[in-house]
């Protein structure tokens, strides 16, 4: 019994862990690689006078100045979702150690396994009873079974 719970912990940290951690070193490369292709600013020179060519100059500063900020918003983008793919390969680390430790019997993961367990089972209900529909009763409902039977276990086990 505690042994299904125990690689289910593991198996969600493989599941979570691999995909989060290609999403930090893709999103997190590219938020770097645009930080340092951003160009600095440049002061405004002054004008002798107007003419076509200082026109053409302040247009491409203008188009300049709008594309730099583009940029800044997708490093911006970028940068987030780097940092919420950084925060999900933590908690698949948490999760297959946690997994391990359920094998190993360690009361430090039985402890971990309630908690996420019981936090899995309270969104799980919330979202089902919010939605009061069949989606959220597939979406919500494996994962309300899963985090019960978790729970299940790991208190009947002593």
């Amino acid at each position: 019994m505690l042994r299904q719970v125990a690689s289910g912990f593991q198996t969600a940290g493989w599941v979570l862990g691999i995909p989060s951690l290609l999403a930090v070193l893709f999103f997190g490369g590219s938020a770097i690689a645009l930080k340092m292709m951003m160009p600095p600013d440049t002061p405004l020179g002054g004008h002798a006078g107007p003419s076509l060519v200082n026109y053409l100059v302040d247009g491409a500063r203008i188009l300049g100045k709008i594309f730099g900020f583009l940029g800044a918003v997708g490093q911006t983008i970028f940068t987030i979702i780097a940092c919420v793919a950084l925060l999900v390969l933590l908690f698949a680390v948490l999760c297959f150690f946690t997994g391990r430790g359920l094998q190993d019997n360690a009361v430090w993961a039985r402890v971990v396994a309630m908690l996420i367990s019981g936090v899995t089972l309270l969104i799980s209900a919330l979202g089902i009873l919010s939605t009061r529909r069949m989606p959220g009763l597939i979406f919500f409902g494996p994962f309300a079974a899963a985090s019960g039977y978790a729970l299940w276990a790991l208190l009947l086990r002593r």
